[in-house]
């Protein structure tokens, strides 16, 4: 009897310890401060102010990170995101200058002429002369057509015209000159026989 009342009383003894423990855990403004809190003072952000300086004033906020390239776009709901532009190529040096524009056609180059191709004969060339041409037949000059005195009025008392007067002469007998033909010219090569003046 002795060893169940023992145990009654430890059993009891354990559960008032623990009922206050767990009255002073939920309200320990109720305890007398001190007899029961054995915990630390509470831990404050900012220490207690000295005397005769103000409060100091919160601390200035955080400074966002600096990105080296600029954030993304928030994604926007039920939005594809436009596909990122293409770089543009770069232009085109040219060597030459651009071609025309079709309004406009350029004329077509110049061929080069290529010179006509000598003319082959079939005969040689008529020799050339070293020596002076030879002259050309002269025809007689035409003769000189003189016009005749006229004769003097007829006079009332002669019969007979008088004769001429000894100033003008009668006109002498054309000359006739001949012309001597050259030698007939001897080609080396073969040609049809030369032409008869």
């Amino acid at each position: 009897m002795a060893s169940k009342e023992m145990g009654s009383s430890k059993l009891s003894l354990i559960t008032i310890s623990m009922v206050i423990l767990v009255s002073l855990i939920s309200f320990p403004s109720e305890a007398a401060p001190g007899k029961y809190d054995s915990s630390p003072p509470p831990l404050t952000k900012y220490p207690p102010p000295t005397p005769g300086k103000p409060y100091k004033s919160s601390p200035p906020p955080p400074t966002p990170k600096k990105y080296s390239s600029p954030p993304p776009p928030p994604p926007v709901h039920n939005y594809k995101s436009p596909p990122p532009p293409k770089e543009s190529p770069p232009p085109k040096k040219y060597s030459s200058p651009p071609p025309p524009s079709p309004k406009y056609k350029s004329p077509p180059p110049l061929k080069e002429s290529s010179p006509p191709p000598p003319k082959k004969y079939s005969s040689p060339p008529p020799p050339k002369y070293k020596s002076s041409p030879p002259p050309k037949e002269s025809s007689p000059p035409p003769p000189k057509k003189y016009s005749s005195p006229s004769p003097p009025p007829p006079t009332k008392y002669s019969s007979s015209p008088p004769p001429p007067s000894p100033k003008y002469k009668s006109p002498p007998p054309p000359k006739v000159t001949y012309v001597h033909k050259p030698p007939p010219t001897v080609y080396k090569y073969k040609s049809p026989p030369p032409h008869h003046y």
